[in-house]
């Protein structure tokens, strides 16, 4: 037998397995099997992993001096890097933090910070659940805490609300029910370009807006999700997912790119200024 074919039939046989026990249980087993193994795993989906991906790569190895996330929830980016120790600010934590999070509650609508305090400040799909109207100063905001720089990753206009209409259509077709931020997301529109105009004669920012997630592999991993053979897998090759993106080798974006990722830079004159301002006040 070729190598090829063994490596198929040992992944079919693996697949195969939890889909033999799952079609053997009743729903009500299958979940509690799931969210046990879940919990084990640190309560982490993969497609969260994948998300936070393009900003471990744009923060590196060693990201430098103290890094600030909003929306993080009880462990934001330490979720990919539980080597990073980072500030996590959220209006609510549904669980105790990761040992590596220090909690704080408060609205992106106004920080609870001083101004640059923070030299990174980063939010990882959180700007699309704010209110259309208040976008703008949810991004204002993470800049006036930002010592060095801001990176947002957000579903970007019509291919952001195509990705989350089909995937609510596709759950609801078959009787499954909507996790709550996609049921809010069918009646707020993604962010798009007039988020931008935050930054529009500010001439100490550098704006880079990089392509994101792509439509293809977030569609499929949500997807997968959804059925017990595939999601046991999935939570079972999560050290794996982990280690692959950890190495920068999960940029993923097959297909069109459903979101946008908003780097925000303080420029070089700005950073000197700033550092003469320190060492004058130190």
């Amino acid at each position: 037998m070729t190598t090829p074919l063994l490596v198929f039939v040992a992944l079919a046989a693996v697949v195969a397995l939890p889909a033999a026990v799952g079609m053997a249980l009743p729903g009500p087993a299958k979940s509690t099997i799931l969210a046990r193994l879940r919990r084990r795993t640190g309560d982490v989906r993969p497609h969260q992993l994948v998300r936070y991906a393009p900003v471990a790569a744009l923060l590196g190895r060693n990201p430098m001096g103290t890094l600030l996330e909003i929306g993080s929830g009880p462990a934001g980016i330490t979720l990919l890097r539980p080597d990073l120790r980072i500030v996590g600010c959220d209006l609510e934590f549904y669980r105790k933090p990761n040992a590596t999070v220090a909690a704080v509650r408060g609205s992106a609508v106004a920080l609870p910070f001083r101004d640059q305090s923070f030299d990174e400040v980063v939010s990882v799909e959180m700007l699309e659940e704010t209110a259309p109207e208040e976008r703008r100063g949810v991004l204002s905001e993470m800049v006036r805490v930002a010592r060095r720089r801001m990176i947002v990753t957000t579903p970007w206009g019509a291919p952001g609300d195509r990705l989350h209409r089909d995937l609510y259509h596709w759950l609801t077709v078959r009787g499954r029910k909507p996790s709550g931020w996609l049921v809010r997301l069918q009646s707020v529109p993604s962010p798009d370009e007039t988020v931008l105009e935050t930054f529009r004669g500010r001439s100490d920012l550098r704006v880079t807006v990089l392509p994101g997630f792509g439509r293809v592999p977030c569609w499929w991993l949500l997807r997968l999700e959804q059925y017990f053979a595939t999601a046991v897998l999935l939570q079972l090759l999560l050290p794996i997912v982990r280690g692959f993106l950890r190495a920068g080798r999960g940029g993923l974006r097959w297909g069109e790119s459903y979101e946008k990722i908003v780097v925000v830079e303080r420029t070089l004159a700005n950073h000197l200024s700033l550092e003469r301002d320190a060492s004058v006040a130190g």
